[in-house]
């Protein structure tokens, strides 16, 4: 199972990695940001500021998990001095920046996916819009590879080495999944044997009902 490098850390603990992550990668502060103080004046590696970056997520009228989550991201970034900041649009409008000019810097999607893992590649591939942008030969091939695959043995190992390859290139990245909880009855409709079967007409009646036998 691939680990993200704050698995199982505490806040003070993600922050200190965070910003060990982004010394390590050359960025510099002018203070430092420390648990509970915000970082000022972060400098990319090439000396410059770090410029302003914006956060795009839908309105909480559509989704008021992800307005949370968009407001989750701009703390955490700011924090470590990242001058981000979250805009809220309506849904249109959020899917005609990302998808139409593709005019911003982050945006926060969501998506209903299907059990076979293929979007691991469709996110990515120019046919199905690549939102993010992200171009790689290697995931090209991989990709490839996956999608040819007629063993369903090798072709759930090629998806597990997708997941680590996009774990360590992080063209996206999942937030959070959402849970989908359904209540069942042990009762069985005779819509088979019924005239209308699905229809609005005697199916359902309450009389027909019967307890399934176990």
């Amino acid at each position: 199972e691939a680990k993200l490098p704050c698995h199982g850390l505490d806040a003070g603990a993600r922050l200190a990695k965070a910003v060990e992550i982004l010394k390590t990668a050359g960025y510099v502060w002018e203070v430092e940001p420390t648990q509970g103080v915000e970082g000022i004046g972060l400098k990319m590696p090439n000396g410059e500021t770090f410029p302003a970056l914006q956060l795009l997520a839908p309105n909480t009228d559509y989704d008021p998990l992800r307005v949370a989550a968009s407001v989750y991201v701009e703390e955490g970034a700011r924090s470590l001095g990242i001058p981000l900041t979250s805009e809220l649009l309506a849904y249109d409008d959020l899917f005609y920046a990302v998808y139409g000019v593709r005019n911003y810097d982050m945006a926060i999607l969501g998506w209903s996916l299907n059990l076979y893992p293929d979007y691991l590649c469709a996110f990515f591939d120019q046919a199905s819009g690549n939102a993010s942008n992200y171009f790689n030969a290697t995931l090209e091939t991989k990709c490839d590879a996956f999608l040819n695959e007629p063993d369903i043995v090798y072709a759930r190992e090629q998806a597990f080495e997708l997941q680590f390859f996009l774990n360590e290139e992080l063209p996206a990245m999942p937030l959070f999944s959402s849970i989908v909880t359904e209540a069942h009855r042990n009762l069985e409709f005779p819509y088979a044997a019924i005239l209308d079967g699905f229809g609005p007409g005697l199916y359902g009646a309450p009389s027909l009902v019967t307890p399934i036998e176990k």
